[in-house]
């Protein structure tokens, strides 16, 4: 087994404001989405679920029509193939950690740290 400082793992960006760090097992996959005052992860789908905890900040989740202001502390659920997108909102970054199951092959790049 392999312990990884959270510290330590590589954060990329996605889009001006928005960057993520990624953690992959073999059936299932960790994303922290980090995102500045105003920025945002626009409408999309994906063929998996997605579980989310908002560690920090607010975000404002879009599932499918209707619009939920989500604080943080609070957990979620993307069932698979749900169009989604999310804002940060609140005058402060916010944090969003998810879980994808099984792991995304478009992230799992990423993840080149976690080679032996």
């Amino acid at each position: 087994m392999r312990i990884f400082d959270w510290s330590t793992i590589p954060s990329y960006p996605l889009r001006s404001g928005v960057r993520r760090k990624v953690f992959t097992g073999e059936g299932a996959m960790l994303l922290m989405t980090e995102m500045d005052s105003g920025s945002t992860e626009p409408p999309h789908t994906h063929p998996f679920e997605q579980l989310v905890f908002v560690v920090e900040g607010e975000v404002e989740f879009t599932l499918g029509d209707r619009v939920h202001a989500v604080p943080a502390g609070s957990v979620f659920r993307v069932p698979p193939g749900a169009p989604h997108g999310a804002s940060a909102r609140g005058g402060k970054p916010c944090r969003l950690l998810a879980v994808y199951g099984p792991p995304r092959a478009d992230c799992i790049p990423y993840c080149g740290y976690q080679k032996e």
